[in-house]
């Protein structure tokens, strides 16, 4: 019973990841994949200028050039989901639906996608918290600017990074990026859009419970 039970599970799994891609879906995955590539460059653009900002104001505070490294990694993360983005284009249907899967798991890998059928139900409030989140996480974009440029100004005055700066920067970028992938989140399949709720929730509860460093 044991193995009859474990042959069923193997099917239905393989059944899901080979289920195929709708024309419709295929051409929302499109659509997805290209709002998601220009949201991606529009990160970049604002990790652009918060390093631009600094470095045009004074390249004698200390720490400036471990705070531009960093800047430059995120932007690298950008610049290799972008990569992949290109590269969807010549890819089957069912091969750029699992590769949107794999760029959602790239924001936290810990995360696993698990192959469950979404009703109907399920869907339309997947939809709605989405709809929440984003209004949320646009608070919380906006809220961690306002941080971001009132501690300018103290460093400006101390001609040093803190870390507290980092923190607020990190913290800023990945409600950004979570806002990357969720703004054109209606176009995604309902597998899909599950699994980038279940994503973003978990990231959003790392973040609120993250607390900020003390000291330098």
């Amino acid at each position: 019973m044991k193995v009859f039970k474990t042959l069923i599970f193997v099917f239905l799994f393989s059944s899901l990841l080979q289920a195929k891609v709708s024309i419709q879906q295929d051409s929302n995955n499109f659509d997805y994949l290209q709002y998601l590539d220009e949201n991606l460059t529009g990160t970049i653009e604002v990790l652009s200028a918060f390093n631009n900002t600094l470095f045009s104001l004074s390249t004698e505070i200390k720490g400036v050039n471990a705070f531009s490294q960093f800047l430059m990694n995120l932007t690298m993360e950008c610049s290799n989901l972008k990569k992949e983005i290109a590269n969807s284009y010549q890819l089957s249907s069912t091969d750029r639906e699992e590769l949107i899967r794999i760029l959602i798991s790239s924001l936290n890998p810990e995360i696993k996608w698990y192959p469950f059928e979404i009703d109907k139900e399920q869907d339309e409030q997947n939809r709605q918290i989405a709809h929440i989140m984003k209004g949320r996480f646009r608070e919380q974009i906006a809220r961690l600017r306002q941080q971001i440029f009132k501690e300018e100004a103290g460093i400006l005055e101390a001609k040093t990074f803190y870390k507290y700066f980092f923190f607020l920067h990190s913290q800023h970028f990945m409600y950004q990026l979570m806002m990357d992938f969720l703004e054109p989140s209606e176009n995604l399949s309902r597998d899909n859009r599950d699994y980038l709720i279940k994503m973003v929730r978990a990231i959003e509860d790392d973040l609120m419970n993250e607390k900020p460093p003390k000291g330098e």
